[in-house]
């Protein structure tokens, strides 16, 4: 078993990030923050708690939004539970269930399963707690499924703190019959949910029945001072961005004319990358003749709480086997080493690879592939927001994406101004019609460097304005405040 760890938290550079959104927006969080200190009768301390340290949007969110909140005086910690092989085969047939999928067997030793590693879990936190001498926190915030029954344990161990229960995915209820697995682990799920004080979803049509306590809506932020979002431009970034191509056996692609696609994100069915290939092969016959051809790049991190995702890889190798213009590329944080030329190009741009962090590297890596991109594509079939999407935008980069779940809140400005290609169609999806129209989308796209270049303004422009960090913390400062003390706190 991966026992439960603390992530220690990095610090946060809020002068950087004031420079890019202003001086008000810190001030307002200031204010807020000293509030919540009122609130909490002189400090407040928070714990956000979820499965995996490193890789994929949860870790990504709490990565830089636990320093930040930290930065502006309050506390805030962030722990990671453990788990075996097996638990996390479980709660993935869980999520997989809550998305929709029927092909999932979901039974009594499964639950029996999960209860027993929570229980674990709880005991084991709760001895790294005693090591670090913390006290009680006034806030403890549960991500998705994975720990939500931790609230069994602890709500009578800290009758004072508040309990928000907070959701990342796409709960796909039209799909829920009554036999489906979904509604089964919905039934389990909705029973811890409820006994915390808050539940926190994107969007209200994500929200399922059965839920007694206040629900809130929060939509997430990607961080600009981040190295999956910096600027790759200036000394040395050329030089890393092409021995990074080289690292990945790329070197065809340090050719700047040869035009690229991506899809950037977990290998999940839910990204449906095999439509990508469809649609992208379908593209590719299409374009006028005399023109290089293009090259789609799959590419993402492996987080350890997804164990499904080995399974779609060999899948995704068997379908593009011997097509030298698709590339498929896991990256792996723990095994990301740096070469000479990568070591050589960070050193020119004031980046000393020998201080990087656990997934550091990896986020510069895919920054290499984003940056390098000239269409990104994100044909998810469920998505609860999908960040990589937010931050293809911030890199103004023109997006194709699917019109599903937190998704479809990147399309659209609020003015009816498109910021992302749509495919799917609405109301209701189509997989089908989400490839044919992505084929389209992409042809329409290489052959225009015009277009390519107004839309991806106009993503920036959507993500600058609605997607930023201290708009994300801002929105959790106020439900705090929101929340009504439990008895024993409110003297």
């Amino acid at each position: 078993m991966n026992s439960p760890i603390i992530r220690d938290a990095t610090t946060f550079d809020i002068d950087r990030l004031q420079e890019i959104v202003g001086v008000r927006a810190i001030h307002r969080l200031r204010l807020l923050a000293r509030k919540l200190h009122k609130k909490f009768h002189g400090s407040t301390t928070i714990w956000h708690i979820n499965s995996s340290g490193v890789g994929g949007g949860v870790a990504d969110i709490l990565s830089f939004l636990v320093p930040f909140s930290t930065e502006l005086g309050v506390p805030t910690q962030w722990l990671v539970i453990g788990g075996d092989q097996a638990f996390f085969k479980i709660t993935k047939a869980f999520h997989n269930a809550l998305q929709g999928s029927s092909q999932v067997d979901i039974n009594d030793e499964m639950f029996s399963y999960y209860r027993q590693m929570t229980a674990t879990n709880a005991v084991m936190l709760e001895r790294l707690i005693k090591r670090r001498h913390w006290s009680p926190p006034d806030i403890i915030v549960l991500h998705d499924p994975q720990p939500a029954a931790l609230i069994t344990h602890w709500r009578s161990k800290f009758p004072d703190t508040i309990f928000i229960w907070r959701g990342h995915i796409q709960f796909d209820m039209a799909a829920w019959g009554p036999l489906h697995p979904g509604r089964r682990v919905w039934e389990m799920l909705v029973g811890f949910i409820n006994q915390c004080d808050a539940a926190v979803f994107h969007l209200p049509e994500q929200v399922p029945s059965g839920i007694t306590v206040p629900v809130r809506f929060i939509l997430p932020s990607i961080n600009p001072l981040k190295h999956i979002n910096r600027e790759l431009s200036g000394p040395g970034a050329a030089e890393f961005i092409d021995s990074t191509l080289s690292k990945y056996d790329m070197e065809d692609l340090q050719d700047r004319s040869i035009p690229l696609v991506i899809q950037n994100g977990r290998f999940d069915p839910w990204k449906d990358p095999e439509g990508v290939v469809q649609a992208f092969r379908e593209a590719r016959q299409c374009l006028p003749k005399g023109r290089k051809p293009p090259h789609l790049l799959l590419v993402g991190p492996l987080a350890g709480d997804d164990p499904e995702a080995h399974d779609i890889l060999a899948q995704l190798g068997q379908v593009v086997d011997g097509d030298s213009d698709v590339h498929i590329l896991p990256i792996f944080p723990q095994e990301n080493g740096v070469t000479s030329g990568q070591a050589q190009a960070l050193r020119e741009m004031g980046v000393d690879h020998r201080q990087l962090r656990l997934g550091d590297l990896m986020e510069l890596e895919i920054n290499v592939f984003q940056t390098r991109a000239d269409i990104i594509v994100a044909k998810s079939l469920r998505e609860g927001f999908g960040l990589s999407v937010t931050g293809a935008g911030y890199h103004a980069k023109p997006r194709i994406v699917s019109q599903v779940g937190g998704l479809s809140v990147q399309v659209t400005d609020g003015q009816g101004n498109l910021c992302a290609y749509p495919v799917g169609g609405a109301p209701g999806f189509s997989r089908e019609a989400s490839i044919a129209m992505s084929r389209d989308w992409m042809i329409k796209l290489l052959c225009s460097a015009r277009l390519r270049r107004s839309m991806g303004a106009r993503a920036k422009r959507h993500v600058m304005r609605n997607f930023l960090p201290h708009r994300h913390l801002e929105d959790y400062f106020r439900l705090f405040l929101d929340l009504r003390l439990p008895i024993n706190n409110q003297s």
